[in-house]
């Protein structure tokens, strides 16, 4: 989310002086990632260019149901509707819950479009902007493509003082490979990858697997891809 949260403050700030959802929408609009803007019950109210041409792809695991969006897959869609859910809604009658983070295979097994990774967050300010008339989150979707840009490996090794063992691992997970594939590839057993995996949730301070990979790509250039 460092990434995306100047971008939503500054598209925030021009969305109130100008008092319409114009400049907001068109801050969102040149985004190289999917924004959704939604209510409670994932009912969309605003999503970007990238948005919409995620749902389009026929082997994406996103989809709009009656306006609201939803995961193919019935685990994933449980998921998504309680971390929005967990968005949009008040801790002690003050502050909004923190969302979180999820990947959502496709469904296609020989499609290019590996993983989605999906992190989502309160939007507070949706109705001072006059988005929509109810609390609202925000889902940031960044997919995990195979391809990784050259240097990548050494890039996280840098950023997060990662080993080489863990930063291959790292990288690994980033292309989209499953932890028994990065342990294949790299020729040691899934248990040592485990604890390289420990180690790096360490050193980045994440908790799980799709967080990880969802800050490790979050780290890439933006690129008008």
């Amino acid at each position: 989310m460092q990434k995306i949260v100047p971008h939503m403050l500054r598209a925030g700030e021009i969305g109130r002086r100008l008092e319409n959802t114009s400049a907001l929408a068109s801050a969102f609009s040149h985004l190289p990632f999917g924004i959704f803007l939604v209510g409670g019950f994932q009912r969309i109210a605003q999503m970007n260019e990238a948005a919409e041409a995620m749902l389009a792809r026929p082997d994406s695991p996103l989809a709009l149901n009656g306006g609201t969006i939803v995961a193919s897959n019935p685990r994933d869609a449980q998921e998504l509707q309680r971390l929005v859910a967990d968005a949009c809604s008040l801790r002690d009658g003050a502050m909004p819950g923190t969302g979180g983070t999820l990947m959502v295979p496709s469904d296609h097994k020989r499609s290019d479009l590996t993983r989605l990774v999906l992190s989502i967050a309160p939007f507070v300010d949706a109705r001072a902007y006059g988005l929509a008339s109810e609390r609202c989150a925000v889902i940031m979707v960044t997919e995990v493509a195979r391809r990784i840009p050259d240097g990548f490996e050494q890039h996280v090794r840098s950023l997060f003082d990662l080993t080489s063992a863990e930063a291959r691992l790292a990288a690994a997970l980033a292309s989209g490979q499953t932890l028994k594939e990065a342990a294949a590839t790299s020729n040691i057993t899934v248990k040592t990858c485990r604890t390289y995996l420990e180690r790096i949730f360490s050193k980045t301070r994440t908790r799980q697997q799709s967080e990880l990979v969802a800050l490790l790509k979050s780290t890439e250039p933006l690129s008008g891809r």
